[in-house]
């Protein structure tokens, strides 16, 4: 299966998967992006199609 994730073509293993198992294969800790599917804002478990657009926004905080 292929994703776009931020405009990068991403190839994931078998004809299923999810966000956490994206987030997984790019080593990315879920707690440090806001993940978008499709123009939507997606928890963990959300399966992934092929030819989803995936953005993973960086979380900002401050004081």
């Amino acid at each position: 299966m292929k994703v776009n994730v931020n405009n990068r073509e991403i190839h994931l293993a078998g004809r299923e998967a999810t966000v956490e198992e994206l987030l997984k294969q790019l080593n990315v800790a879920r707690e440090t992006v806001i993940v978008v599917v499709n123009r939507e804002i997606s928890p963990e478990e959300t399966e992934l199609a092929d030819g989803d657009e995936v953005r993973l926004l960086p979380v900002v905080s401050g004081g």
